[in-house]
């Protein structure tokens, strides 16, 4: 099997929308098939933090922890792309992998502009969202599961779950786990 290595995301945030609230914390995991390499939190404390307190309810996240420890975005994106290039060339753009991985990249999006950047020029256009993979599987009848939540993910392949759900570095972990056993499916069918 080629051995892809694979950023694998989770964000924490303060709402559902990146042009009003805040990014939070990224969870970053380096994946391997079948192989998790490193992984990273990293907590950030935007200028002004825009949340909602709904969110807040979900993720667990105390703003004041983030206004203490998080670090300014410029600060994160150096973070971020320091421990990317400890483990791919910088010259190769990784591929992002999350579960609805759309929402992770618009708030990823809202910290790069934060800082006058283009995170498109960091990462590959090419994408790969396990709640896809899920779905399909589910369509294919290859598994059965209701929908492709992550929580139905990791039941279906009796992973064990988040220590903390709603952590963005415990969901980007779980997440990775969950991608490598839907590679397995792959492998098995091949």
């Amino acid at each position: 099997m080629k051995k892809t290595t694979y950023l694998v995301i989770d964000t924490e945030t303060g709402g559902f929308d990146p042009n009003r609230h805040s990014i939070l914390s990224i969870g970053a995991v380096i994946f391997r098939p079948f192989e998790i390499v490193s992984s990273k939190e990293i907590l950030i404390s935007e200028p002004e933090i825009f949340y909602d307190e709904d969110a807040l309810a979900v993720n667990k996240i105390d703003i004041g922890h983030i206004k203490k420890d998080g670090l300014s975005p410029v600060i994160a994106i150096r973070e971020l792309e320091e421990f990317v290039g400890t483990y791919v060339n910088r010259n190769d753009r990784i591929i992002l992998t999350g579960h609805n991985i759309w929402f992770d990249i618009s708030f990823i999006d809202r910290l790069y502009k934060l800082v006058g950047r283009n995170f498109r020029e960091q990462f590959s256009y090419r994408l790969l969202d396990t709640a896809s993979i899920l779905t399909y599987l589910a369509e294919t009848e290859i598994i059965t599961i209701n929908n492709s939540s992550l929580d139905n993910g990791i039941s279906y392949f009796n992973i064990d779950p988040p220590q903390k759900r709603h952590s963005a570095i415990d969901d980007a972990v779980a997440t990775a786990r969950l991608l490598s056993h839907m590679l397995q499916i792959g492998m098995e069918k091949t």
